[in-house]
């Protein structure tokens, strides 16, 4: 069954966010996976700039300025052309991902290194990170891999492993650049094996007449290019808040850069859909007219209700930080299997 193009407005009432059960606190969730037989070492180990309790199977990738995104005010159906691949250790070499950003770089000239965004997570953990550069992606991705390999049990089944789960999104000159990758450690004839997938493509509004500069950058990977250009519906979720709300907590998180200067991140706080059932909200269309929740079924809420924070692009309005607003949160389904996009934004608190 094809799926259809949606686009809602989606208001979580007064007191709701507040009320709502914290999905971490439930007891089967294990938020700081260790292994008794290893260093005990919880994800992630490494210092990461900003992550969330993320208790879902999709990796939460927060946007940066969503009106620059060649998705923003398209059409009901983008094109997607992607390929989808897999690997293990019985046959094949790990992907190679600086390639992939080298071919990226030269073939589809992204508009800002700072709009890569990207998240990993380690599902045995409940947690995962955000970045905003291609090597911090790298870096957490190669430090995640090399965690669950290590702390894998050696006795579980291939399923019952932990994996990692890791999405990016990228806007380019060819279109909005979309990657999800699995990593899962297991074992071969005794010893430590690993199998893998990857996804890789770009979204785009409309139909592409010249496909040769795409041809063209799978090539440079070695890849054999998509026989055809497939349809994606766009799925959206608009959420807003009660203006009488009280303000989010935020943090503005600083990190050194491969050069050593300093960049600021964009703010981190606190998710207002976190926790929230759907039965709880209230959904419309674009024109007002009110849905039934029973009747409407979405898995972007599903996604966005199990990650407790995300990163907000300040709006221009803003100055001051410390005191903010839900803006607006838009939740977009990308064609990568197992992540969402957000795009967030805060404003300041308007004076009495």
């Amino acid at each position: 069954m094809p799926q259809e193009a949606y686009s809602y407005n989606v208001y979580i009432p007064t007191g709701v966010s507040a009320q709502a059960q914290p999905p971490h606190e439930d007891p089967w969730v294990e938020t700081t996976f260790r292994d008794r037989d290893n260093d005990g070492a919880p994800w992630p180990t490494a210092s990461a700039a900003q992550t969330s309790i993320n208790v879902g199977a999709d990796v939460v990738v927060c946007l940066g300025d969503f009106e620059r995104s060649p998705l923003y005010r398209t059409t009901p159906v983008h094109t997607n052309i992607a390929l989808h691949e897999r690997r293990s250790s019985t046959s094949d070499e790990r992907f190679d991902f600086p390639a992939l950003f080298a071919a990226l770089d030269a073939q589809a000239d992204p508009i800002d290194a700072h709009e890569c965004r990207g998240g990993v997570l380690v599902a045995a953990a409940k947690i995962q990170t955000h970045t905003d550069t291609q090597h911090a992606f790298v870096t957490d991705l190669e430090t995640a891999c090399e965690w669950v390999d290590s702390h894998s049990p050696g006795t579980a089944t291939d399923a019952r492993r932990p994996r990692v789960r890791a999405a990016l999104a990228w806007p380019t000159k060819l279109g909005q650049f979309h990657l999800a990758y699995e990593f899962r450690p297991r074992a071969v004839d005794d010893e430590r094996g690993w199998q893998e997938t990857v996804h890789v493509g770009f979204l785009l509004p409309d139909t592409v007449l010249d496909p040769a500069p795409y041809l063209r950058f799978f090539e440079t990977l070695e890849l054999a290019p998509p026989r055809y250009q497939a349809e994606w519906p766009h799925q959206e979720l608009i959420v807003t808040v009660p203006t009488g709300e009280p303000p989010l907590t935020t943090l503005a998180v600083e990190t050194e850069t491969v050069e050593g200067a300093y960049q600021k991140l964009p703010l981190h706080a606190s998710n207002p859909a976190y926790g929230v059932a759907w039965e709880e909200v209230s959904v419309s269309k674009l024109n007002g007219k009110r849905l039934d929740n029973r009747f409407v079924t979405t898995p972007i809420w599903s996604a966005l209700r199990k990650v407790d924070s995300l990163r907000y692009t300040p709006g221009a309005n803003s100055v001051d930080y410390r005191e903010a607003v839900v803006d607006d949160i838009r939740a977009v389904r990308p064609p990568s299997p197992n992540s969402l996009w957000v795009a967030a934004d805060v404003a300041r608190v308007a004076p009495y």
